[in-house]
């Protein structure tokens, strides 16, 4: 049986204190990252899209996304 690895997908951003956390959150629940907007970009695995709201952003991610995941504010509780 074969394991896809869980690949968390964020916007990215020139500012390199949000890519780093974001690499760092991904590393904490033992996935990888990616990002949409800067290196490094996605190119496989079980994607899951990390937004907190709708948008064209969001929606580039889902397109590209294995897990179709509602963004973070449509999450129960959040």
């Amino acid at each position: 049986m074969y394991l896809q690895a869980v690949v968390l997908i964020f916007h990215g951003s020139q500012d390199q204190r949000h890519n780093e956390q974001a690499k760092a959150l991904a590393e904490a629940v033992g996935a990888g990252y990616a990002f949409m907007e800067t290196e490094p970009k996605f190119t496989g695995g079980l994607g899951i899209p990390m937004f907190i709201a709708d948008g064209e952003d969001y929606r580039k991610a889902l397109k590209v996304a294995t897990v179709k995941s509602p963004p973070l504010l449509r999450w129960p509780g959040f």
